[in-house]
């Protein structure tokens, strides 16, 4: 990009006074052979706070500096960050926390073509693939065969927990202007999750869905769901979230802590079940209400990650039901999943609080009392 000493800049330079009296400085020359005015340039550096963990527990922040853009890569201000279970399961590793977040675009490398500082944008858990695999040319970039850049596996000085990052421009996605950034950045992963189980699997608007658990992921659910003209069906332990369910636009509510040896009953049963729980279910409560050739879609973390998931092998055989494990689609359908939601209203209800130290260590105390509703914004300062 052309410049001069006077009016313009670089995409990763700036005109900057030096601190020492100029005369210090060999002055270069210009077109006119005089010497410039006391300005000299140098490479941007991008300088931001990040939120980590600690081996002891507590959340610290820490300044980290980047280097000069290079090839697809941007700088970010973080806006928003939703809060998500996972992270709970890092807040120990020493990395930069968060996944899901949302902010404006500061600066863009020079080979960025699919954004423009000011945008307003967001990312998920995925932030770079080898992009030529043969699961990246098929689009699926979450199980890249060269190993994907993932939360939790790269980038481990920076995340969504932060005042700015420095990502691939190739990973993070444009929000329609009809959606506000504090809605966007939590779609990104727990909108994202039971998305792809939604439309990668033979769903069809004549079909019966079920969503185990109204929650960060189940609340998501529900409304896409319906908005794709489903039948839908909501389980919870008690009725204390049977409204929720209701106005987030189940058909039908089923509390499930029931006497022992009593089944559930529904009017038909069940094509596509969600188990959207942070634990294992009881299979014999709900295999009975399964139709045949459902297919079931386990996308919770259990609090014990090393607990196997018992399946009733018998029964499933004979119905021919499908165990499907879906935490990923197709790189593309990150922007339909934002076209979609912007289309429809779909946003998470959700509690903002600051983007502190104080503020992360309270939204891990809700989540880990199971007192949130339904998502963790974090806000960071404008």
């Amino acid at each position: 990009m052309f410049t001069d000493a006077f009016h313009g800049t670089f995409c990763t330079k700036r005109l900057c006074a030096p601190k020492s009296p100029w005369y210090k400085i060999t002055p270069f020359k210009s077109w006119f052979n005089q010497p410039t005015p006391p300005f000299r340039i140098v490479e941007m550096t991008f300088t931001f706070t990040t939120f980590t963990g600690t081996a002891t527990g507590p959340v610290v922040s820490k300044t980290i500096t980047r280097p000069a853009l290079t090839g697809h890569q941007l700088f970010v201000k973080t806006t928003h960050s939703g809060v998500c279970g996972t992270d709970l399961l890092y807040r120990h590793a020493g990395i930069g926390l968060g996944h899901e977040g949302a902010g404006i675009v500061q600066e863009i490398g020079p080979q960025v073509t699919n954004h423009k500082v000011g945008d307003r944008v967001a990312w998920g858990w995925v932030n770079g693939s080898c992009g030529e695999c043969a699961a990246c040319q098929e689009g699926y970039i979450a199980v890249c065969q060269n190993a994907p850049n993932q939360y939790g596996d790269s980038n481990l000085d920076q995340g969504s927990y932060s005042t700015g990052a420095v990502w691939d421009s190739r990973f993070v996605y444009r929000i329609p202007d009809s959606m506000a950034s504090e809605d966007v950045a939590p779609i990104l992963c727990g909108g994202w999750t039971v998305w792809n189980a939604l439309v990668g699997y033979n769903l069809k608007p004549t079909d019966h869905v079920g969503v185990i658990g109204i929650g960060g992921l189940g609340h998501f659910a529900i409304q896409m769901a319906n908005k794709m003209g489903c039948e839908v069906t909501a389980f919870s332990g008690t009725e204390s979230k049977k409204a929720d369910a209701i106005s987030l636009g189940a058909h039908h509510f089923v509390a499930t802590k029931i006497p022992k040896g009593e089944k559930l009953t529904l009017a038909r049963p069940v094509n596509h079940l969600l188990i959207c729980t942070n634990a294992h279910i009881d299979w014999d409560l709900f295999t009975p209400i399964l139709a045949g050739r459902a297919t079931v879609f386990p996308l919770q973390i259990p609090h014990d990650m090393s607990a196997p998931l018992m399946i009733p092998h018998m029964p499933f055989l004979m119905k021919s039901i499908n165990v499907v494990y879906s935490t990923n689609g197709r790189h593309d359908s990150y922007d339909k999943l934002l076209a979609f939601s912007a289309l429809h209203g779909i946003k998470p209800v959700s509690e903002k609080l600051p983007m502190t130290v104080e503020g992360i260590e309270q939204s891990f105390e809700k989540l880990l009392n199971g007192e949130m509703r339904y998502r963790g914004v974090l806000v960071a300062d404008a």
